[in-house]
C-alpha cells in the first residue's frame, strides 16, 4: 500500500493540514525497526533506489504503509 502523493507534488491532499502531511508521510529511510521511548514502531525502510509511479510521480519505500495482510482482509 503506497501514501500519497502529498506534500509538494500536491498541496490540495485530504492529507494536508498546515502544508504538512498530517500523516507525517514521506517517512524517513531508516536501517532497522526500532521502538521509540512511546513504545510505537518505527519501521525498517531501505533506500534501494526501487520506486513506482502513482499519478505520475514517482514513489519510493518513504511512501510505503507498513500492513498485515491477514489482519487487513479481517477487519
Amino acid at each position: 500500500m503506497i501514501h500519497g502523493p502529498c506534500g509538494l507534488a500536491k498541496l490540495n491532499s485530504p492529507c494536508m493540514k498546515q502544508g504538512k502531511c498530517s500523516k507525517f508521510f514521506p517517512k524517513k529511510f531508516i536501517v532497522a525497526t526500532i521502538i521509540d521511548e512511546d513504545g510505537y514502531p518505527i519501521y525498517k525502510r531501505q533506500n534501494n533506489g526501487i520506486f513506482v509511479e502513482k499519478n505520475y510521480i514517482q514513489m519510493d519505500n518513504s511512501n510505503v504503509i507498513p500492513y498485515i495482510v491477514h489482519l487487513l482482509m479481517r477487519y
